[in-house]
C-alpha cells in the first residue's frame, strides 16, 4: 500500500504478488524516468470529495503498469512525448474507472504521445476519462472511453462493444468490434462533439453508430448489421457493407452502399430529416434495398445489383436512378421529355418508388417510359402522359391501310368548317383591309 507522496528522479519499480493499493492520498511522481507497476490487481482510490484521489505521474519518462487481475485506475499522467508514454494492461481483468476527481489517463503531449491499453475482460464499462494524442486499444470485452478534446485512433479492437466519444475531432485508423466476446452488447458508437470524424475503418456486427453533430464524417470503410451515420455538412463513405437497415442524415452524402440477401431498409435525407442538398450514392445488392424515405434536392444513384424501393421519395429538383436496365429521371423542373427511359415527375411531392430491371412502379406522374420499359401507377398501366396524349389524339381514327388515305367522309386530326381564310403580305401593309385574319 501506498498512503503519501513518493518523489524522486526515478525509476519507481512497485511490485505486489497480490493487489498494490494507491491510497487517496498516494502521489507517486518520477520526475526523470518512468514508473514500472506489476501486480496480481491495481486499485488506485478516490475519496470521492472532487480533492484528494490517488495519482500516478511521471515528467519525461513511462508509466507501465501490468497486473494480472483488475485495475481500477485514476489520475495517471505521462509527459512523455513518444508512442511509449503510457502502457496500462491486465492479462486476465479488466481497467476500469475508479473515480472522477482527476482524468484517469493523460498521455497528450506532442508529437507522438501513446496510450496503449489492453486487457483482456474489458477496458472500462464505466468510460474511462482520458485526455490522449494517440490510442492503442485492445479489450478481450468492451472499450468504454470518453475523451477529453481530440484523439488520433491508432486502433481500438473489442471483442464486445465499442463506446467512444471525445469533444474534439476524431481521426485515425480502425475502430472494430469482433463480435467475440460473452457480453450481450456488440454495437460501435462513436461521436465527436465538436469536431469531425474522419476514420479509415469502422467494422461492427451488430449496430454501428457514427455522429459528428457539429461537422462532418468521413469513413473509408464501415460495416455492420445497422449503420447509422449523422452529420450536418457531409457524410462520405467510402464502402458501406450492411445486412439490415442504413441511415444516413447530411447535408451531401457520398456513399458505396452494399447490402445482402434480403432487402435493407433505413433513410437517406439531410440532417434533422430534412432533403440533402446533394446525394451521390450507389447501392448493390442481391436482395435489394427497401428504404423508409430518400429526401434530396438533387441526387445520382447507381443500382448495379438488386431492386431499390422507397415509401416516401421526395426530390425537390432533380434526380436520376440507374440499374443496368433502366436510367430513370425525376424532373419537378422541367415537364418536357428528357434523354431516359423512364421520366417522373411530382412537383416536389413526396411519392412511392420501386425500380428493378426495366420495371418501375410509382405513385409519381408518368412523363414518360420507352416501349421496352413497364411503368405501373396506381391508376395507369403503363400510360404514359406522353402515351395518354397519343391516345387522345389517335385513338378514334382508323389507321391507314395499304399506304391509302382514310376512307372518304373521315375527317383528319383538323376539320374546317366554313370559308378558308388566307393570310398575305396585304395584312402587314394594311391591317385594316377586310381579307386580313385577325
Amino acid at each position: 500500500k501506498i498512503d503519501g507522496p513518493v518523489t524522486g528522479p526515478g525509476p519507481f519499480s512497485l511490485v505486489a504478488g497480490g493487489t498494490m493499493t494507491l491510497t487517496q492520498n498516494a502521489d507517486v511522481h518520477a520526475t526523470v524516468l518512468g514508473v514500472f507497476l506489476r501486480a496480481g490487481a491495481l486499485t488506485m482510490k478516490d475519496a470521492g470529495d472532487g480533492v484528494n484521489a490517488a495519482q500516478l505521474c511521471v515528467d519525461a519518462g513511462t508509466v507501465d503498469i501490468e497486473t494480472v487481475g483488475d485495475a481500477l485506475i485514476t489520475g495517471i499522467y505521462a509527459g512523455n512525448s513518444t508512442d511509449t508514454a503510457i502502457r496500462v494492461v491486465s492479462t486476465a481483468g479488466r481497467v476500469l474507472d475508479n473515480g472522477d476527481t482527476r482524468l484517469d489517463i493523460i498521455a497528450d503531449t506532442p508529437p507522438a504521445a501513446t496510450l496503449t491499453i489492453q486487457a483482456a475482460g474489458g477496458i472500462g464499462n464505466d468510460p474511462l476519462d482520458v485526455r490522449l494524442l494517440n490510442l492503442q486499444a485492445d479489450s478481450g470485452g468492451v472499450i468504454d472511453l470518453s475523451v477529453d478534446g481530440p484523439v488520433n485512433i491508432l486502433a481500438a479492437v473489442a471483442a464486445d462493444r465499442v463506446l467512444l466519444t471525445a469533444t474534439g475531432a476524431i481521426t485515425g485508423n480502425l475502430v472494430r468490434s469482433t463480435g467475440l466476446g460473452s457480453g450481450p452488447d456488440k454495437s460501435i458508437f462513436v461521436r465527436s462533439d465538436t469536431g469531425p470524424v474522419d476514420l479509415a475503418q469502422v467494422q461492427g456486427t451488430t449496430a454501428v453508430v457514427v455522429e459528428a453533430p457539429t461537422s462532418s464524417i468521413t469513413l473509408g470503410q464501415v460495416a455492420g448489421s445497422s449503420v447509422d451515420l449523422s452529420a450536418p455538412t457531409q457524410v462520405d463513405a467510402g464502402r458501406v457493407d450492411v445486412t439490415q437497415a442504413l441511415n444516413i442524415a447530411s447535408d451531401r452524402i457520398q456513399a458505396e452502399v452494399h447490402g445482402g440477401g434480403s432487402p435493407v431498409g433505413g433513410a437517406i435525407t439531410g440532417y434533422g430529416g430534412v432533403p440533402a442538398s446533394q446525394v451521390d450514392a450507389s447501392f448493390s445488392g442481391s436482395g435489394g434495398f427497401a428504404l423508409g424515405s430518400f429526401r434530396a434536392t438533387n441526387a445520382t444513384v447507381q443500382v448495379p445489383l438488386g431492386g431499390f424501393a422507397v415509401a416516401q421519395m421526395q426530390i425537390v429538383e432533380q434526380a436520376t436512378f440507374s440499374n443496368p436496365l433502366t436510367t430513370l429521371l425525376v424532373d419537378q423542373l422541367d415537364r418536357s421529355v428528357q434523354a431516359s427511359d423512364v421520366q417522373l415527375y411530382s412537383g416536389g411531392a413526396p411519392f412511392a418508388m420501386n425500380l428493378f430491371d426495366n420495371h418501375v412502379d410509382t405513385t409519381a406522374f408518368v412523363i414518360y417510359r420507352s416501349q421496352l420499359h413497364d411503368a405501373l401507377t396506381p391508376n395507369y398501366a403503363n400510360a404514359s402522359a406522353v402515351e395518354q396524349s397519343e391516345q387522345a389524339l389517335f385513338g378514334g381514327l382508323p389507321q391507314p391501310q395499304g399506304g391509302l388515305p382514310a376512307p372518304a367522309g373521315i375527317n383528319g386530326l383538323i376539320s374546317v368548317s366554313g370559308a378558308g381564310v388566307t393570310l398575305d403580305g396585304n395584312c402587314l401593309v394594311n391591317e385594316k383591309d377586310p381579307a386580313c385574319a385577325k
